[in-house]
């Protein structure tokens, strides 16, 4: 650009990073909740995107006591037990996640833990058929109570006795728990 034959040139003042954070909350408008079910909605949510307005009924069981004592008490075995939870449910999941990831984001140990999949992320069922040692996931529902007990630990050290033998008590009352164990009667179940 030339004013009176001079030359500018038009500069644009560069922002740092920090200058660019919003200085208040970014807020979104308010949305009605569901008429039907009663469930919060985010806003530009279509109104009947829970329920299909009262076309599916939502079950929610209670909470067994066992279970909320140790998601929400003070005790030891409480806190034991969400410092470890990723172990516990591991340990008595009836399925595996598996995908296909970047492993060099995952041994990144200086920064932020990152799990970028690459593809699909999926379920499997692993062998119902025990292939190796340690067993885990649904391989253990095959056992008798005693034996199964003492294979979880076999999975991992940092299980606690009284939290696996309570939580074994509890997936008792499970159907699908239920239904694995009632596999084992089953003849010639490899077929």
């Amino acid at each position: 650009m030339t004013i009176l034959g001079k030359s500018h040139k038009t500069t644009k003042k560069k922002l740092s990073h920090l200058e660019k954070i919003p200085k208040k909350p970014l807020e979104q408008p308010n949305a009605l909740d569901c008429v039907h079910c009663g469930a919060k909605r985010f806003h530009l949510e279509p109104p009947n995107f829970c329920c299909a307005g009262e076309e599916v009924s939502f079950v929610i069981p209670p909470m067994l006591y066992d279970i909320m004592r140790l998601y929400c008490g003070l005790v030891e075995d409480s806190t034991e037990f969400r410092k470890n939870i990723h172990t516990y449910n591991n340990s008595f999941a009836f399925t595996s996640l598996d995908a296909k990831y970047d492993h060099k984001l995952t041994k990144n140990m200086k920064r932020v833990y990152t799990f970028r999949v690459q593809g699909q992320v999926y379920y499997f069922l692993n062998s119902l058929k025990p292939s190796a040692d340690p067993l885990f996931g649904i391989q253990l529902y095959f056992y008798d109570t005693e034996e199964e007990f003492s294979r979880r630990f076999d999975v991992s050290p940092r299980l606690h006795e009284s939290t696996v033998k309570l939580l074994m008590n509890v997936l008792g009352q499970n159907p699908y728990a239920k239904f694995f164990k009632g596999l084992r009667d089953i003849p010639n179940l490899e077929n």
